[in-house]
């Protein structure tokens, strides 16, 4: 429950009062009488108060990748609150997000990468072949035409989500572009063989339609 900052109230059983840092933000009135902020100001609202990074991580990559908010909305919400930019947590959740990752895996996969010293890749872009829509692979190296896919039924929220991810690597394969697979728990417990993998191909890209895929970043 956010109320204007000098108001007197308190917790009561499940009900958790957050004291507004100046004035009380714009809202929408629910079919419930109650009074709403935004997604953007729920969530930068609670990033001091938040101490599990990975639940944070989860929360506001489902709620941009769902589109619950604008990812511009978030990123200034999140910046503009004061002391939680310089919080870990925090701060991860923005660089994250502004280089595309959309999802709690992808951004343990973006740090397994950059731990293992592999180029940065892009995030979720949508790529082009001959200027026509192909596919957004979860992460995809322009320099080499290699993509990564990761695949987990576990980790989407419906079944309908897991068949676009298996029509999108085939999409991808079909237009000649090497596709690493790999799951969450290849990553987490055996990540060698994966990253051995997309080694190899980055070392002998370009590969495929090079010169006839596009892209732009993910929005």
């Amino acid at each position: 429950m956010l109320i204007p900052g000098p108001r007197r109230v308190a917790d009561r059983a499940f009900v958790r009062i957050h004291r507004a840092c100046g004035p009380m933000p714009g809202g929408f009135e629910r079919d419930d009488g109650l009074w709403s902020a935004t997604v953007a100001r729920a969530l930068a609202d609670l990033a001091p108060r938040e101490s599990g990074r990975r639940r944070f991580r989860a929360l506001c990559s489902e709620a941009v990748q769902r589109r619950h908010c604008d990812l511009g909305e978030l990123l200034d919400q999140l910046l503009a609150r004061p002391g939680a930019p310089a919080l870990p947590h925090v701060a991860q959740v923005v660089e994250d997000l502004a280089a595309g990752v959309r999802s709690v895996v992808e951004g343990e996969a973006r740090e397994l990468l950059r731990g293992a010293g592999l180029p940065e890749p892009l995030w979720n872009p949508v790529l082009f072949l001959d200027g026509r829509f192909l596919a957004v692979p979860d992460a995809y190296w322009p320099q080499a035409c290699v993509a990564l896919e990761i695949d987990s039924r576990a980790w989407h929220l419906r079944p309908a989500d897991h068949e676009r991810s298996l029509a999108r690597a085939n999409r991808l394969t079909a237009a000649g572009l090497p596709v690493v697979r790999a799951t969450p728990v290849q990553l987490r417990r055996e990540p060698e063989p994966v990253l051995r993998e997309l080694r190899a191909l980055l070392a002998g890209g370009p590969h495929g339609p090079h010169a006839r895929i596009g892209w732009r970043r993910a929005r």
